[in-house]
């Protein structure tokens, strides 16, 4: 896949994600150049709730401006205009703009595409040029700065830590501009389980979420034939809970099956997979190997006092 086309494709589906009422996080680390603010480490995060308390800060001195935005609510249009722009290495915070070095071309890279994640957020990082190493004085002298200024921070490894942003720019790496999408819909385990051959799910949804994008799929194991395997997205019944938010209810019985995988996505893009086992038909596949392949313990018994072999076991 090319770098364009990893591009589009996050946008595409972080179109599908998005809805109103999200938060924004953008964290971003620049430095003066004769050309200007550049851009060396930044963060966009947009997230499907309200921050538990607004830590925003700012701090520009002459030799370094660092910070972390956040905001709360956005609408749809806006979060995706935010999400064009810093694809294209640009974001705008407290009214400067910065923007990653272009020179080689900006290229792309997703998280999105490994296949047996858990749990996924979309995920772009734009890699910009890379700059030549600070002196030594330089970096000293960035670090007193940021020492001295409101709110303090101890330097270059206490600021990247609290942000959680690379700085290996600083020490000639390439520049770079993550961003991530926390999905609007998931299922809430804690209250979802799979008991005596029945499967209970609740979902949670972000209350201005198109639920016509949902996809819920389950497969059960051992199936029986092909019944097992179900899209069942249009049989969850959906409530506003006390805080506001959707919440999906579906049951449905899997008698034949001792696990079930439950695969939740928006639009084209995959956003949990999760085995449920039931605890009472579930299989004990260690014991069932040894049932079947040394059933007196022999080959067991051997490796455990042999010499040669016990310390392996």
């Amino acid at each position: 896949m090319n770098t364009d086309q990893t591009k589009h494709n996050f946008l595409a589906a972080a179109e599908a994600w998005l809805c109103d009422d999200y938060g924004i996080d953008i964290r971003y680390l620049a430095l003066p150049s004769s050309k200007g603010l550049i851009l060396h480490s930044a963060l966009v995060g947009l997230i499907p709730s309200r921050p538990e308390q607004n830590v925003s800060f700012l701090v520009k001195t002459d030799r370094v401006v660092v910070g972390q935005l956040q905001k709360y609510p956005a609408t749809k249009e806006h979060l995706f205009q935010i999400l064009e722009l810093a694809a294209e290495g640009y974001i705008e915070v407290d009214g400067v703009k910065l923007n990653l070095p272009v020179d080689p071309p900006h290229e792309y890279y997703s998280e999105t595409g490994h296949r047996e994640r858990p749990l996924s957020d979309l995920h772009l990082s734009v890699t910009g040029g890379q700059r030549s190493a600070l002196s030594s004085d330089a970096v000293i002298a960035i670090d007193n700065a940021l020492r001295g200024a409101t709110p303090p921070f101890d330097g270059f490894p206490d600021l990247a830590s609290w942000l959680g942003l690379d700085s290996s720019s600083l020490e000639g790496g390439n520049c770079t501009l993550t961003l991530r999408v926390i999905a609007p819909t998931t299922i809430e385990l804690t209250r979802s389980s799979f008991v005596n051959g029945e499967l209970t799910l609740t979902l949670n949804a972000q209350p201005t979420f198109d639920l016509s994008q949902l996809r819920v799929a389950v497969r059960g194991a051992p199936g029986k034939g092909i019944s097992t395997r179900r899209q069942v997205a249009k049989e969850i019944t959906w409530e506003i809970d006390s805080d506001g938010k959707k919440r999906g209810h579906f049951r449905t019985a899997l008698e034949a099956s001792d696990s079930v995988l439950v695969m939740l996505m928006i639009g084209e893009s995959v956003v949990q997979r999760y085995w449920f086992a039931d605890p009472v038909k579930a299989r004990n596949r260690r014991l069932l190997a040894v049932r079947h392949f040394d059933s007196e313990l022999r080959k067991t018994r051997a490796a455990v006092l042999s010499p040669q072999s016990s310390e392996n076991f």
